[in-house]
């Protein structure tokens, strides 16, 4: 273990980072470089860490588990990068909890991780984040603009004020952290941003989850609908066959003497979409039809009549066409004469 310093420079601020550090593990979240978390601790080595970094400058390094259920931890059960943070409130709790406020600072990779008896600790390396941002296209940070704005469109819980914060970020390091910091995405794919060590791959990965978020979000809103729909299509259907049977009834119609011929009409009518007094009147001429034998003339004129109500589209529109002018040429080049008649279409319209 060395006693080397890391130097970073934190806004105006130049902090000094051990290169061993007591090492706090959470479960099912990332903490990532400027953001504020409160953590809810439990376990003894990580009150044990807590305490140790509050006597050590307050800095301590988070890491995520791997494997939420595991209470006693190896160097494998947790993730090779975490984030170096500022301890800057513990309170304490009569069961023996305590929750702790951290902020955090920057990314460090584990280089070695201690299982002290009392808690974790860690040797680390802190990541270079003095890149050049001129290879950051201007057209990535508007679409991960877009896509927030997307992503918080449908998240209620989230409100539209948060796109405004993003924009007061400043920088693509700090943006990046922040989406990703404020979306509800798994752990694992979290951890997968927070290791990149270069910005840009981190921000075509973030834009890679939020695409892959929005669009599941997109297919359960179409199936939602569908189902939707389908509810209220069987709702319907369910009425007009109730509306059928009363019909039926009324007009002293046995419904179980119908032929297979005549319940496939029937279900034909119910799924045309009628309005309801086309419904009622094709029910009328149905229960007449069941009433004539199949040979009777009368039978055809019917059955014509209830098919040609079956193809009327029903619930197709159309756009009117009411130009005056073109409807007045229309018919001066397709009839010669016939003024009267004529006028009395234009009349009309």
């Amino acid at each position: 273990m060395t006693d080397n310093h890391q130097k970073i420079l934190k806004g105006d601020e130049l902090l000094q980072i051990p290169a061993t550090l007591s090492l706090l593990p959470i479960r099912d979240m990332v903490v990532f470089p400027y953001s504020v978390m409160p953590l809810l601790v439990g376990r003894s080595k990580s009150l044990a860490a807590v305490e140790t970094a509050r006597g050590r400058d307050n800095l301590l390094i988070t890491v995520t588990q791997k494997d939420s259920e595991i209470e006693d931890l190896r160097s494998s059960d947790v993730y090779r990068v975490g984030t170096v943070c500022r301890v800057l409130q513990m309170a304490e709790f009569p069961n023996g909890h305590a929750k702790v406020v951290v902020e955090g600072i920057i990314r460090a990779r584990i280089k070695r991780f201690y299982r002290r008896r009392q808690f974790y600790e860690a040797q680390i390396e802190i990541f270079d984040e003095t890149e050049e941002l001129a290879g950051i296209s201007e057209v990535y940070i508007k679409q991960l603009l877009y896509y927030f704005r997307e992503y918080i469109n449908f998240t209620p819980e989230m409100p539209e004020e948060m796109l405004e914060h993003l924009h007061q970020q400043g920088d693509p390091y700090r943006m990046i952290d922040f989406v990703v910091l404020n979306i509800q995405a798994e752990a694992h794919q979290k951890q997968r941003i927070l290791e990149e060590p270069r910005v840009d791959r981190r921000l075509l990965l973030l834009l890679d989850l939020l695409r892959q978020m929005i669009g599941h979000h997109r297919v359960r809103q179409d199936i939602d609908q569908k189902v939707q729909d389908n509810l209220l299509k069987n709702q319907r259907n369910y009425y007009l066959q109730e509306k059928l049977k009363v019909i039926n009834k009324e007009l002293g119609e046995e419904e179980e003497n119908a032929s297979p011929e005549i319940l496939k009409l029937e279900e034909e009518i119910l799924d045309a979409g009628m309005p309801d007094h086309a419904l009622d009147k094709a029910s009328e001429e149905l229960a007449k039809l069941k009433k004539i034998p199949p040979f009777s003339p009368e039978y055809t004129v019917i059955r014509n009549y209830l098919d040609w109500m079956i193809r009327v589209p029903w619930q197709q529109r159309t756009e009117d066409r009411l130009d005056i002018t073109e409807a007045q040429q229309i018919l001066d080049e397709d009839h010669f004469g016939l003024e009267k008649p004529k006028e009395r279409i234009i009349e009309h319209l």
